[in-house]
């Protein structure tokens, strides 16, 4: 500090030495450094100020030297900092004092002032102080104090309870939603332990842990995301909320700011909805989902503790329940159900579970058996005794009883192989007769048509799996390729034999997918030596098949090829064996150990090769789809082949159906033929569900081979199967009089024959129509007409047989908007990375006074033919709009809403004028209005179309393409369309968690359209796996059951968030 008058004369040579040394450090401070004087006449006056004063604004060193008045105090300010003065020079204690400086160019500045008292003297007393410039520290303040208000102001406000906990664990802070939650007012809350709030069971959750551990340590964990918790109100009553914390203050990490909202309803709502989704609705039993949930965890659990074999499975299936159904109808075979499923349960303990697994059939999981064997056919005979004829109304008409079937779990099994165990158990228990029980019993013969084949090799014991497993490959039937013929052509070489084949085991059939050295394509497999090979992982070796007595009269011994050694190694696809390379040679030989390796080797290199054709080459081919450069074609779902029949599905008719359009033959005619199983449900009830896919398998066969070259056979669905036949027009007659022969004749399966009807209905190409979908309708109504009359009919259809019903159903529709009939639901968006709902569709639901709900599929067509779509497209983009308005009114204001425009409605000159009046009449952003168009819609009159959609986003509108890949987009086409979305349809995920092929092409479809800059939407999503898969893969939004399925405003989900997991 500078030298004070103070001091005596002796000092001065020393201080003023040290004065330089002494000025430099004050004026490197950040603060002016000053000395004030006050003498005992009054007098006071500055002794020192640094030159760091110079740099803050409005003073000037010299002035203030002059006179210390000269401080450009503000004037509002001014009389208050001179008495502050003056209070602490009368009272000797320190001063502080902030205030505000004015300069001369009008500009405020806010410094502090400070000082304490140094040296004193009978004459003169020194004061030394700082003075420092605080105009940001000042600004930021305030900025900090209105924040703090604000956010005072919002938390009384908010809809959320918001709670402040202090550093011990009390609570700080209660506003209004506190009280009106919890029921305690703020000054009863405020002091208490905050950890009273918690129920008396959440302590021992892990959200409950966490919460104490955060009142203790602060925030930490519980800050990370929102967290679920059970807290108790002053009734203890509990209360499920969610829990947001954070710290209230930046320097106070331990203290608390708790969000707290009341989940109750949701959670309520969510326990509703996973009651439905995991129980049965007619016997409110868990449902097969749920069985198998609870089967995997307590054989799981079984295993952690060396329990297994302490367990035994029930399979419980009715007898006569089809004859209630048929006769007394479906609401008593409903309640024969609930009988049946309240006398089931009743006889199980607590720990046990019942279950009905689907239709006439329960399973019955018992745990913790001191006996097993004894115990559970002591349960099952109760159980039979529970099932038979429980009801005296239904047993006056049809008798009904039951079998059951007991697996034994010996620790080794997983789920799905003891349920199988015990369902193949019940078919030994029906095939003793009814009312009867039976353990599974390994290698027994267990279901009807999967024991052998006549003269042939016996049947693998998972046959109805390995034939998906086989047409999951889509290899049947396909062209040669190069890669798998070189290596027959190295296998031949390599082993020194003159055949080699790459032979795939069809149910009826072996068909060579590569051959070297044979020039058939296949032969019937009760000749197959390849049959034999895939009843085990061994190779099979036949060394002199006419020394075998299995072979020895084998036709393909005896005739050509006149085989007599035979070697085959199993190719396997799907965990399954599905066929096998073999050698093949016309003398007896023995396989040398170094031969067998190469042909385990090249069979390997055979399963990389199938798999990878599964994979690449179908992503290639959608890529080529997607990127085609000769125009627009369709893109294929992956799930273009139906695993049962090997056929394509429905949509791979649009092709040739295009094909004929555009490259028409007057001489030729073609016709769409529906194939239909007259009662497959009782073949199924009569002789299992495997016998009913063998059936079909069958047939698909005969359709398949049946076909010519310019017809195409595929699966509709269920028991219908469809053809599309192209023939000269005067053999079209005669052509589907054959096939319905053909489809007639009797099925073997097992060495029994089953006799078997098929109903055939038909639509002609250009007389009934030019679209699938028409084609469809007419030839679906041929074949109503045709059942109406008996089974096994055939019928063409008839124009006057179709109208009566679409002119009542128009009809109806004109009067159903008078009558309030419709409604709509609401399905939600999800964007999967936050877990938000992001936005929901809107969906047209029709429920007639009468007929009760009536699909979208059976009235939409009828209102677009009739010009009916039009006021009930109005209808439905008013209301969705209405309703959109509603949700941004309560808070949602980030919600979209996505509507479908059919094609009639998109093309209509009157559209976006309408569009932009309920915009502006509700007052909403034009981009939250999603409208949804169908590829198809998009193409007609394509320039128009894109038109039409240019004055649409002209006006701000979202559009989007829906049901991706079931038009005819090309890359080039969507380029041009002025959208901002694409929808891919289900088609192409559902089956993603599963399938590498399936992945890869759902990958190449995002991958393609995200190229072109467009948002990318998937439906369909019914599982977390296949959510996280399409995330991982570039798709962020996404709907499907599992977000929600359509529902009332009321119960739509939109505060739920979902998690990645």
């Amino acid at each position: 500090m500078h030298t004070s008058l103070l001091r005596e004369p002796a000092d001065v040579t020393l201080s003023d030495s040290a004065l330089s040394n002494a000025s430099s450090r004050l004026n490197a401070l950040p603060v002016a450094v000053y000395e004030w004087y006050v003498d005992a006449d009054g007098s006071t006056g500055f002794l020192f100020l640094s030159e760091r004063l110079e740099q803050m604004p409005g003073m000037r060193r010299d002035a203030l030297l002059a006179d210390w008045r000269n401080i450009p105090v503000h004037p509002d300010d001014r009389a208050d900092w001179l008495a502050s003065i003056q209070a602490a020079v009368e009272s000797g204690s320190d001063w502080r004092y902030s205030c505000r400086l004015q300069l001369p160019d009008g500009e405020i500045r806010w410094v502090c002032m400070r000082s304490a008292r140094t040296a004193t003297s009978s004459t003169r007393t020194v004061y030394s102080g700082v003075v420092a410039d605080i105009t940001v520290e000042r600004a930021e303040a305030e900025q900090r104090l209105a924040r703090a208000n604000d956010l005072r102001r919002l938390i009384e406000h908010m809809g959320d309870a918001f709670v402040e906990v202090d550093q011990a664990g009390r609570i700080a802070g209660w506003n209004a939603q506190a009280e009106k939650l919890f029921g305690w007012s703020a000054a009863e809350a405020l002091g208490q332990p905050a950890c009273d709030l918690l129920a008396p069971s959440a302590p021992e959750s892990r959200s409950g842990s966490r919460f104490l551990r955060a009142l203790r340590e602060g925030v930490g964990e519980l800050g990370e995301r929102p967290t679920e918790l059970t807290l108790q109100s002053r009734t203890g009553a509990e209360l499920h909320v969610e829990l947001t914390a954070g710290s209230a203050a930046p320097d106070a990490a331990s203290h608390l700011a708790l969000a707290i909202r009341d989940i109750s309803e949701r959670k309520a709502a969510q326990q509703r909805i996973h009651y439905q989704a995991t129980h049965d609705y007619v016997t409110g039993l868990p449902n097969r989902y749920e069985f198998m949930r609870q089967l995997e965890r307590t054989l799981a659990s079984d295993a952690r503790v060396g329990k297994g074999g302490r367990s035994a499975l029930l399979f419980i299936d009715l007898d006569g329940f089809k004859c209630v159904n048929d006769r007394l109808g479906h609401e008593t075979g409903d309640r024969l159900l609930r009988i049946v499923a309240e006398r089931l349960h009743m006889l199980v303990r607590k720990t046990d579970v019942v279950a009905r697994l689907a239709g006439d059939e329960f399973a019955l999981l018992l745990t913790n058996l001191a006996d097993p064997a004894t115990d559970a056919l002591a349960l099952a005979h109760k159980c039979l005794a529970a099932a038979e004829n429980p009801d005296p109304a239904i047993a006056r008409v049809c008798r009904v009883s039951a079998s059951a079937g007991i697996a034994i779990h010996d620790g080794k099994l997983g789920a799905e192989e003891l349920l199988w165990q015990a369902d193949a158990a019940m078919y030994i228990a029906k095939q003793r007769g009814k009312n009867n029980a039976a353990f599974y019993t390994p290698g027994a013969q267990t279901m009807p048509g999967v024991d052998a084949l006549a003269g042939g090799a016996p049947l693998p014991a998972c046959e109805p799996e390995r034939l998906r497993a086989l047409r999951a490959t889509q290899l049947l039937d396909t062209d040669p390729e190069e890669l798998f013929d070189r290596i027959t052509r190295v296998a031949a070489s390599a082993l020194g034999v003159p055949i080699s084949l790459v032979s795939l085991v069809d149910n009826e059939r072996q068909w060579f997918k590569s051959s070297c050295g044979l020039t058939a394509r296949e032969t019937s497999r009760d000749s197959s030596f390849c049959a034999h090979a895939i009843l085990s992982d061994d190779v099979f070796v036949v060394q002199d098949a006419a020394a075998d007595p299995r072979f020895a009269a084998n036709p393909l011994v005896l005739g050509e090829p006149r085989i007599r050694f035979y070697a085959g190694v199993p190719l396997h696809a799907g965990g399954q064996r599905i066929g096998s390379l073999c050698v093949i040679d016309t003398v007896p030989r023995l396989l040398p150990h170094k031969d067998l390796q190469v042909l385990r080797q090249l069979a390997r290199t055979v399963e990389d090769l199938i798999a990878l054709r599964s994979a690449a080459a179908q992503a290639a081919a959608h890529l080529n789809t997607l990127t085609s450069l000769s125009g627009p074609r369709r893109v294929r779902p992956q799930l273009q082949r139906d695993p049962l029949t090997g056929l394509p599905d429905r949509l791979a008719v649009e092709d040739v159906l295009r094909a004929h359009r555009s490259n028409a033959d007057p001489g030729r005619t073609a016709a769409l033929v529906l194939l239909d199983v007259d009662n497959l449900s009782a073949i199924n009830e009569n002789h299992t569900h495997v016998t009913g896919d063998h059936v079909l398998a069958t047939l698909a066969s005969r359709l398949r081979h049946h076909a010519g070259p310019l017809d195409l056979a595929a699966r509709a669905g269920g028991g219908t199967l469809l053809c599309w036949i192209d023939v000269p027009a005067e053999e079209v007659q005669r052509h589907i009089a054959s096939l319905h022969a053909l489809m007639n004749r009797p099925v073997y399966a097992g060495g029994d024959a089953l006799e078997l009807t098929v109903t055939l209905g038909y639509s002609v190409f250009g007389r009934d129509g030019e679209e699938l979908e028409t084609l469809m309708c007419k030839a679906n109504a041929a074949l109503r007409h045709a059942k109406s009359q008996g089974h096994g009919n055939l019928r063409a259809f008839q124009a006057e047989l179709h109208k009566p019903r679409q002119r009542s159903l128009e009809h109806e529709l004109r009067s159903a908007l008078a009558r309030n009939e419709f409604s709509l639901v609401y399905q939600p968006k999800v964007d999967f990375a936050s877990g938000r709902v992001s936005g929901v569709e809107a969906l047209l639901r029709w429920r007639h006074r009468e007929r009760g709900m009536i699909a979208p599929a059976d009235f939409i067509p009828v209102a677009e033919t009739s010009g009916l779509i039009i006021p009930i497209g109005e209808w439905v983009l008013e209301q969705a709009c209405a309703q959109l308005r509603a949700w941004r009114d309560a808070g949602y204001t980030h919600l979209t809403m996505a509507v479908n425009l059919s094609a009639r409605q998109f093309h209509d000159e009157a559209l976006v004028a309408r569009v932009v009046r309920l915009l502006e009449r509700y007052e909403l952003p034009p981009d939250v209005l999603e409208l949804e168009l169908t590829e198809t819609t998009s193409m007609l009159d394509a320039q128009r179309s894109i038109a039409i959609m240019q004055e649409l986003r002209a006006a701000g509108v979202t559009l989007s393409i829906d049901d991706f890949g079931t038009g005819y987009s090309s890359l080039a086409y969507l380029k041009r369309l002025p959208i901002n979305k694409v929808k891919i349809d289900r088609a192409f995920v559902s089956d993603v968690e599963h399938s590498a092929e399936s992945r890869a092409i759902v990958q190449a479809i995002v991958n393609a359209v995200r190229c072109l800059g467009l948002a990318v939407v998937a439906e369909g999503i019914e599982t977390l796996e296949q959510a996280r898969i399409l995330m991982a893969d570039g798709c962020g939004e996404m709907q499907g059951y599992y977000f929600g399925k359509p529902s009332t405003p009321e119960l739509c989900p939109l505060r739920t968030c979902y998690q990645a997991g």
